[in-house]
């Protein structure tokens, strides 16, 4: 029993760690790639959905709100692609009005 416990826990922890480097992978690629000027269509392809979009004024939890002195001119919709819990990572892309790609930003805390 202990021995189906042992295999069953560690393929659930395989899989978590997949998923979240997956998501790093692709949330990374698309960081790198993804240049100033590219359009909303463009960053999805390259990163998939977001997994929560603002309107340029709230920080990294959206509960908050940016001081104004980082709030990105232009900005009308931004972005944000969040790694799971307990991975403190947010990757923001800020459009401007005609959903150009005017300012993107990786966010880590650790």
């Amino acid at each position: 029993m202990i021995k189906v416990v042992t295999i069953f826990v560690a393929g659930v922890v395989a899989v978590v760690v997949a998923y979240v480097w997956s998501l790093q992978s692709r949330y990374g690629d698309a960081f790198e790639r993804t240049s100033l000027g590219a359009t909303e269509a463009d960053l999805r392809t390259a990163a998939g959905s977001p997994s929560y979009e603002t309107d340029g004024t709230r920080s990294v939890e959206p509960g908050y709100a940016k001081p104004p002195d980082q709030h990105v001119p232009g900005c009308v919709k931004e972005l944000w692609y969040a790694m799971p819990w307990p991975m403190p990572q947010r990757f923001s892309y800020c459009f401007d009005q005609h959903g150009v790609l005017v300012h993107k930003y990786n966010w880590v805390s650790w």
